[in-house]
């Protein structure tokens, strides 16, 4: 089974779909780790289920075989293609970097800082102690922390 019919299956499988021809990469085979640029047939066939453009953010969680590419070809491609915020979390190492585009670059910021806020989805932030997967907060009281008091909600007691 090709790589395209795995997509369409929905099983795993990695490949960039954004803005030109040049910034998609896709593997030879759906457990290949080496990228080729895909061809004119191959866009063709991205256009309908992907969108031609690139997103606003990227948090990227880290795994260890896939870090270097991560952090090098798809963090070029990302600023080439004028992704806002790209977040890159690191499960293993817990050396989380976070980057937003000022001008024409994406510039790293919020390094040692407790709160890291997003530049590019208003109201969105999250503390780094919440990163921490071997010791992660309840999903209610980081939620809670989020949305903030709320008008016309009650306590119960």
């Amino acid at each position: 089974m090709n790589w395209r019919k795995n997509k369409a299956l929905g099983q795993a499988g990695t490949g960039l779909a954004l803005r030109t021809m040049v910034a998609i990469a896709k593997p030879r085979a759906p457990q290949a780790a080496a990228e080729r640029l895909l061809t004119s047939e191959d866009f063709l066939v991205w256009l309908e289920p992907h969108a031609p453009f690139a997103p606003t953010f990227v948090l990227e969680a880290l795994s260890p075989t896939a870090a270097d590419r991560d952090r090098g070809t798809k963090f070029a491609a990302y600023e080439r293609h004028n992704v806002q915020a790209y977040w890159i979390i690191d499960p293993q190492k817990l050396e989380h970097r976070f980057y937003r585009r000022e001008g024409e670059l994406p510039v790293e910021f919020a390094a040692g800082a407790d709160r890291i806020g997003s530049s590019s989805i208003p109201g969105f932030w999250v503390k780094r102690a919440w990163l921490d997967p071997v010791s992660p907060p309840p999903i209610a009281r980081c939620l809670s922390e989020l949305l903030g008091p709320r008008k016309g909600r009650t306590s119960r007691r």
